[in-house]
């Protein structure tokens, strides 16, 4: 097994290394997997990092993706992935132990030229960093309750449309051949133009058909057709007792009522009592309790907290960067606006 020497900050970039720190702490998922970090790394045009240090009372681990600044030479900046990259911890880590951890991670960090730093926190994950803040909502739908609470939590609007998509006999099919990707691929794009998403919402074909390879979080992607035309599209994976809805996308104006439904709906049947917990669907675009917010609200009324954490490591070099601009906001880091 993989070691690290006591309160000496290790920094992962290798597969079989990355593999084996993984597996000595409480959990993980997707999100923390090289696999997808690295995947992630190249869409961002950084490196993958995973930070481990080795405190008295148990270890703490921190996926970043270390990105350059333009013209900067000297210094970068980190990010997490896209998703929920909660910290990584061991059980009987201490609270003392893990707040000093976290101090010498960030140390270590400064000591190398990080500016500045950006997490999305995770709601599974045993802790959270010491300065996340709730910035959003996210959804879910409990998998332990019996069809027929489930059947009653569905909003009246989502029930009516999806049995009238059964009667119209639209079929949910699992595939994750290269031409179902690619057809996935243009339906997502298309909703996310129409919703007129942020570049960060925009995915590659390859993005996807690499998800779909990482069996350890058993990717599925669900389709619907209507006359040999897919009309929507969603990829889910399933981590231990829970499951995430990744991504989704769907035409409009074929069918009477959105065809995604119909896939969510059916997955989330698929499920009920099989031994997992829940079905995390996320929340609205940017975090907001928007249109999408509330379809997904629809199908579940577990609202989970959305933390996100922001650290400003040489904050005279984050205020030098970021002088130039004038424009309000909430974006961070402020000079990645230029």
């Amino acid at each position: 097994m993989l070691q690290f020497l006591l309160q000496q900050v290790t920094f992962i970039s290798d597969a079989i290394n990355w593999q084996q720190a993984l597996i000595q702490f409480e959990y993980s998922d997707i999100y923390h997997s090289f696999e997808y970090v690295y995947l992630e790394a190249q869409r961002l045009d950084g490196a993958p990092k995973l930070l481990v240090i080795n405190m008295p009372t148990g270890m703490i681990g921190l996926v970043m993706i270390f990105k350059k600044i333009p013209n900067e030479p000297r210094f970068f900046d980190a990010t997490s992935v896209y998703g929920y990259n909660g910290i990584l911890t061991t059980s009987k880590l201490t609270t003392t132990d893990f707040n000093k951890g976290i101090e010498e991670i960030k140390n270590s960090l400064k000591q190398r030229g990080c500016v500045s730093f950006f997490n999305r926190e995770s709601n599974f994950t045993a802790r959270r960093l010491p300065e996340a803040k709730e910035t959003g909502k996210v959804l879910g739908v409990d998998l332990e309750q019996t069809p027929e609470d489930y059947e009653k939590s569905l909003a009246e609007g989502h029930r009516q449309e999806i049995k009238a998509l059964r009667k119209l006999n639209y079929k949910v099919i699992q595939s994750s051949d290269t031409e179902v990707t690619e057809s996935f691929f243009e339906v997502y794009k298309q909703t996310m133009l129409r919703r007129s998403a942020t570049p960060n919402y925009f995915f590659s074909v390859h993005y996807f058909s690499t998800i779909l390879k990482i069996k350890s979080s058993n990717p599925i992607l669900r389709v619907v057709y209507d006359e040999g035309k897919m009309i929507a599209g969603a990829i889910f994976i399933t981590q231990g007792n829970h499951m995430y809805y990744m991504f989704s996308g769907s035409i409009l104006n074929i069918t009477p009522y959105p065809a995604i439904k119909l896939i969510i709906d059916e997955v989330i049947r698929e499920n009920l009592q099989t031994g997992k917990k829940l079905l995390l669907l996320g929340g609205g675009l940017g975090g907001k309790e928007d249109g999408l917010y509330k379809f997904k609200y629809g199908f579940g009324k577990i609202v989970l907290p959305f933390h996100t954490t922001q650290w400003i490591l040489l904050p005279d070099v984050y205020q030098r960067l970021s002088a130039p601009i004038t424009k309000e906001g909430e974006f961070f880091p402020k000079y990645r606006l230029i």
